[in-house]
């Protein structure tokens, strides 16, 4: 029970070191986020092309 103890005092010391991390560093945080979005959520449109409509 002691180990259990011990082993969860550093997993919540851990993660509130992270917290402080992100709260003076947030930057890193928006950075890393738009580079795992950023290839994704930006496609590019081939010029002429346009999305949803039909040309008659």
């Amino acid at each position: 029970m002691l180990a259990a103890l011990a082993d969860m005092r550093v997993v919540v010391s851990v993660n509130a070191l992270a917290i402080l991390a992100l709260g003076i560093y947030p930057g890193a945080l928006l950075r890393l986020c738009a580079g795992v979005i950023g290839p994704c959520g930006r496609q590019r449109r081939k010029k002429g092309s346009y999305a949803g409509t039909t040309r008659l």
